[in-house]
């Protein structure tokens, strides 16, 4: 473990104390909720007192059975999620990350979403998460995703070939052909951006380092026009 060394009296606190919540030892011992959980798994103290029933055994099973996450329940028992799982799992009682009530709580946090940004569905959440995310980069209000990445690299960076826009935006490099491939009429980002005026292409104008062949760079034009960024 790293930090302070743990004292005799600090030990003999946790024993002492082996019944209350993680985060009020924690406080009390002016340590961090993960040293207090470690040093109770080595010193045996949370196994021993699962075990015997302790108080908190009953509450993470009746609190299972509603279908809480390991989250919740740690969070109502003000200790970590880490002792919530342990407790869990000598109980022998499965997780609970798909239970009916976890996809309900996703549900309906779903549909505040979608009546705080005005939309109907996912779809148009997504859809205008998109658009605000590139009218704040200060590109057309219609852009995808990627696109908005490509003139942002491009923005900060300058001309780039693909290999290297594909590597910026986190794309999988799949050879020049298949790589920024997109649902847009032209078939990848560059090409619906060229379409738009938003990106040039400057051809065969850089050499593969160890290779005789040229490489096409992608660029913003010298006129671009960009939006005050917010």
């Amino acid at each position: 473990m790293s930090g302070r060394l743990w004292t005799a009296d600090e030990i003999a606190s946790l024993r002492a104390h082996a019944g209350d919540p993680c985060v009020r030892v924690a406080q009390a011992l002016s340590r961090s909720l993960k040293s207090i959980c470690s040093m109770r798994e080595i010193c045996g103290i949370t196994r021993r007192h699962a075990v015997m029933g302790k108080p908190i055994d009953a509450f993470i099973r009746a609190k299972h059975a509603l279908g809480w996450s390991d989250a919740e329940i740690a969070s109502a028992w003000h200790c970590a999620r880490e002792t919530v799982g342990i407790h869990r799992r000598g109980m022998g009682l499965p997780h609970n990350a798909i239970s009916h009530h976890r996809r309900q709580l996703v549900r309906e946090k779903t549909i505040a979403q979608c009546q705080d940004w005005g939309v109907k569905n996912l779809g148009e959440l997504r859809r205008e998460a998109y658009r605000r995310q590139a009218v704040r980069a200060g590109w057309p209000a219609d852009l995808r995703f990627r696109s908005v990445q490509i003139l942002n690299a491009l923005w900060d960076g300058g001309p780039m070939t693909r290999q290297q826009l594909a590597a910026k935006i986190g794309m999988p490099w799949k050879g020049s052909r298949p790589s920024l491939a997109s649902n847009d009429p032209q078939g990848s980002y560059l090409a619906h951006l060229i379409a738009r005026g938003l990106v040039v292409c400057l051809s065969r104008a850089c050499k593969r380092t160890g290779q005789g062949k040229s490489v096409s760079l992608y660029s913003l034009p010298i006129n671009i026009q960009r939006q005050k960024v917010s």
